[in-house]
Order: C-alpha cells, then structure tokens, then sequence
C-alpha cells in the first residue's frame, strides 16, 4: 500500500472499476489509493486531471484575465 501511495506521488495512479466511467473523450475515475481524479492517458497508463469536474467556459464570457474593451 505504501508503495502505491508513493507511486501516485509521481503521478502513476491505478484507477477504481467502480468509479470509472467514459465520459466521451476518454476514460475518466478515482485513484484506488490516492482518491484524486485521473484520466487514462494511454492503455495501462492513468494521470491527475484537476480539469474533471470543472464547468466549461462559456463562449464569449469575458474573463478577469481579458481587458474589456
């Protein structure tokens, strides 16, 4: 267990069946051992993701970051 929780420090995570699911684009979960979002990459090869989850920008929104014109 303590080597897995090492290994998802480097970003090398193990997905949970139960939680994983397609979400159109790939095949997205939770961490068996970290419980952190992660999004499969490649086949056998499982990353973080922050972006699961977070609402789309909206077309033509103007953000903080954009001057207003």
């Amino acid at each position: 267990m303590l080597l897995k929780r090492l290994l998802c420090l480097f970003d090398k995570h193990e997905p949970k069946r139960s939680t994983t699911y397609w979400d159109g684009m790939s095949y997205v979960g939770d961490c068996r051992h970290c419980s952190r979002s992660i999004r499969r990459a490649s086949r056998h090869k499982w990353k973080r993701d922050a972006n699961i989850g977070a609402a789309a920008p909206v077309p033509g929104a103007v953000t903080p970051a954009e001057p207003h014109s």
